[in-house]
């Protein structure tokens, strides 16, 4: 499988398709995106727990592996990535940041696009989380799509908060490594001061004891405020590999 650090040193043809399909179909909800951040969701929970039909098949292999885990055989999971497509594309446009990370860590991807809050809790709730995995690391990078797609403010970060209660609770020593929702310029730029008031709301998360903030976010941002373009691909929403190394690199020194 693709999620194991000893599985695959390059991100499979027929897992690229599934990728590119669904990416196909999320451009079609981005396009709307970008033309407003204000929809119907403003007023649901964004901890509501919801599966999605087009990654199902990357979740069920997820669950499939993971629940056969064996820390004593496999060793114990060094970093476990959570998020969305940002996460997820370690394995496509960050492939080669993400072997070098493999050549020094036992990590696994649990990145999938389009995700928001809501998703994730359903994923953790639904196997990808299983009581055999106890992960030294969690890396958490989730809400640019609750902004996109509409979402409170408030709302989206009590579901991150929720989220980091299902880890610490499912496995008590791993250190939660959260970062703020990166930078993009894809969408308006009343959604781009809301990813700014997102990252104040939960910045006091690093408060907990097993929470580390990780401010990669001020990283990906000029003198002017924009984004810094070499880092992003064309889509100023995905990172570029120069990108996928910049996280790599900030990432290792905290892994102490």
């Amino acid at each position: 499988m693709i999620f194991h650090t000893s599985s695959h040193n390059d991100f499979p043809a027929g897992r690229k398709q599934f990728f590119y399909r669904s990416v196909l179909i999320l451009a079609l909800v981005l396009a709307l995106m970008i033309i407003s951040c204000d929809f119907s969701r403003t007023k649901l929970d964004a901890s509501d727990p919801v599966p999605v039909t087009y990654w199902w098949e990357r979740h069920a292999a997820i669950v499939n592996e993971l629940a056969g885990y064996d820390e004593s055989v496999d060793g114990a999971i060094d970093i476990l990535f959570i998020g969305d497509s940002l996460t997820q594309m370690w394995e496509t446009d960050g492939i080669d940041e993400w072997n070098l990370l493999k050549a020094d860590y036992n990590i696994y991807n649990l990145g999938f696009p389009g995700d928001t809050t809501g998703h994730v809790i359903y994923r953790l709730y639904s196997g990808e989380f299983p009581d055999c995995i106890k992960p030294r690391f969690v890396v958490l990078l989730i809400g640019t799509n609750n902004i996109g797609f509409g979402y409170p403010v408030e709302s989206s970060a009590k579901a991150i908060g929720d989220i980091i209660g299902i880890i610490h609770r499912k496995s008590k020593n791993t250190t939660i490594i959260l970062m703020p929702v990166l930078p993009r310029e894809d969408i308006p730029v009343e959604c781009r001061r809301k990813i700014l008031d997102l990252n104040d709301a939960i910045k006091p998360y690093e408060n907990l004891a097993y929470v580390v903030w990780f401010d990669l976010a001020s990283h990906f941002t000029n003198a002017a405020g924009g984004i810094k373009m070499e880092l992003f691909d064309h889509s100023k929403l995905h990172l570029s590999p120069l990108g996928y190394k910049l996280w790599r690199e900030e990432l290792v020194k905290l892994l102490v």
